[in-house]
């Protein structure tokens, strides 16, 4: 089993999550830019393997002064493309300024894994909106939430 943990200071948070079975990964949130990043730990090269970026701005909003919240949780799914599917957790992002929070994905590939292949590519959006007035969409449209203002009638 491995452990999940989170940290933050000024501009920087960091938190770990279960990739796979045998892996897992350190996200790192700069909170001045808003980049997102997760580097892949393969235990049997001894290294990082696998390095995946994103950026929260364009799902958040919020900007230089923005104060961010950074977990990870477990997610397995059965939903596969290819070689290709979501790693063990999701990395959850708050932005306590603007009220919105963002999920996203890793694009795990198991089988480049156990080859010792370097992997790359975006963090995938999964989902998110205001934390106030949170609406649900329709299942499985993959759509971020509405913002709903609680004031309007």
């Amino acid at each position: 089993i491995m452990a999940s943990t989170a940290a933050s200071a000024d501009t920087m948070a960091v938190a770990t999550g279960r990739i796979s079975e045998d892996t897992s990964g350190i996200f790192f949130l700069d909170f001045i830019t808003g980049d997102l990043q997760c580097l892949v730990y393969y235990p049997r090269s001894r290294g990082f393997g696998a390095r995946y970026v994103g950026n929260v701005l364009p799902h958040l909003g919020g900007g230089g002064n923005s104060k961010y919240l950074l977990v990870t949780g477990e997610s397995y799914t059965s939903v596969a493309s290819g070689n290709t599917r979501p790693g063990a957790s999701l990395v959850y992002v708050t932005d306590v300024t603007t009220g919105m929070f963002a999920a996203f994905a890793v694009p795990w590939n198991r089988t480049a894994e156990s080859a010792g292949r370097a992997q790359s590519g975006l963090l995938e959006y999964v989902g998110g909106g205001p934390i106030r007035g949170f609406q649900m969409q329709n299942q499985g449209q993959n759509q971020p939430a509405a913002v709903v203002d609680p004031n309007k009638k």
